[in-house]
């Protein structure tokens, strides 16, 4: 499990510290609104520090597991719905 926590806690930080400074340049390439871009960045830098978090931790209970679960979980459906709601101004990228 530390190595999947490993991987993805450095995904989600590493995404993020690439979204929050290029949100101005990543809204005109997808075509959504500035702060949805950079609110999905920030999204990123805390799912991956709670997963970091949670990796360094020697013991792990698992309502925090299922924590990160769920924000995997509600995660997708934002993105879904996200992907609906701007469906009409997005671009292919964007989707």
């Amino acid at each position: 499990m530390r190595q999947l926590l490993w991987i993805d806690s450095r995904g989600g930080l590493f995404v993020g510290v690439l979204v929050v400074p290029m949100a101005g340049v990543l809204s005109r390439l997808y075509g959504i609104p500035y702060q949805v871009v950079l609110g999905m960045g920030i999204a990123n830098l805390a799912y991956g520090t709670y997963s970091y978090l949670l990796e360094r931790r020697t013991r792990r209970p698992r309502r925090m597991v299922m924590a990160l679960a769920a924000a995997n979980a509600t995660w997708a459906v934002l993105c879904a719905l996200a992907a609906v709601a701007f469906a009409g101004q997005a671009t292919a990228i964007g989707l």
